[in-house]
């Protein structure tokens, strides 16, 4: 037996003392009995409860699987179709009271606070009447693009 490894030797050894006991450590092995029945009575319980466990589960999985499928949702209404951005700006339009908007040909009242507006050159803006060389600039430049009749 020394070629089987030592746990399995080690086995055969407390079977062999639990089939002959000695006399002397018959309280010992009297325990060592009652002990390991006990585990064994354990293990034997925890193993029939395992069963039915197993049992039962298995017994659901088959209702399951022998009931009919279950009827899917009746499908959701179609979603609305998107309004277009000029749609909603139209009808907040119609529904919104209108705004009115004031505008007065005459410059604002000049203040000695505020600077006068100044064009990037460096110039200051003024009223076309006042300047009529603004308005041949302005036919000058757009003298090469073609005229259109009544507009």
């Amino acid at each position: 037996m020394r070629d089987v490894p030592p746990s399995v030797d080690t086995l055969h050894r407390t079977l062999q003392r639990q089939i002959r006991p000695r006399r002397t450590h018959a309280g010992v092995l009297r325990r060592r009995l009652t002990a390991t029945h006990k585990s064994h009575c354990a293990n034997m319980a925890r193993k029939a409860e395992v069963r039915a466990l197993t049992t039962a589960v298995e017994g659901t999985n088959t209702v399951a699987l022998a009931a009919p499928a279950p009827i899917p949702p009746p499908p959701s209404p179609p979603c609305p179709p998107r309004r277009r951005i000029a749609d909603t700006v139209v009808r907040a339009m119609r529904s919104s009271p209108p705004v009115f908007v004031l505008a007065s040909p005459a410059l604002p009242p000049s203040s000695p606070n505020l600077r006068p507006l100044v064009h990037v050159a460096g110039e200051r803006f003024t009223t076309t009447a006042a300047r009529p060389a603004v308005e041949a600039e302005t036919t000058s430049m757009t003298a090469h693009f073609p005229k259109t009749d009544g507009v």
